[in-house]
């Protein structure tokens, strides 16, 4: 797992936090010290544990890419509607796009709206993001915590 502010450690870490939290209706509000205090108490607790468990006991993190523009390639070729399309066909894999469907060429959407035998109907129910301000806040707590260990 990268470590934040990476874009996937800090969600991450946001997602954690929306599991364990016990008012999530207070993380969908601007952060102030002490709700920020109060809300990251189970997150911190189970990071805590959780670091114990992690190669090297969570003191060293991947680092992004030496090939910046290689990645940038992959990731956009995995991003492309074509690549989406073989992904969502259920003899290859069968999962769903990431993709906005109604924005993709009209050849391809047949192949994403084919669902594989026993595969969800229904939209995986998600949680809201916590309000914006609660990011850095998160980051550079993570940071004081682990970053340094």
């Amino acid at each position: 797992m990268p470590k934040p502010p990476d874009f996937h450690g800090t969600t991450f870490v946001k997602q954690l936090l929306l599991e364990l939290s016990l008012d999530r209706a207070a993380l969908q509000q601007a952060e102030n010290p002490q709700a920020f205090a109060l809300a990251t108490q189970p997150l911190w607790a189970h990071l805590d544990q959780l670091h114990t468990h992690l190669w090297r006991n969570g003191k060293p993190f991947p680092v992004n890419a030496r090939a910046r523009a290689g990645a940038q390639v992959v990731a956009n070729f995995l991003l492309s509607a074509e690549a989406q399309a073989r992904k969502a066909d259920i003899s290859v894999w069968g999962d769903g796009t990431v993709l906005d469907i109604g924005k993709i060429p009209a050849p391809l959407q047949a192949t994403m709206r084919t669902t594989a035998p026993g595969a969800l109907t229904e939209r995986v129910p998600t949680l809201a993001e916590p309000h914006a301000s609660w990011v850095e806040a998160l980051e550079a707590e993570w940071l004081k915590r682990y970053g340094s260990r």
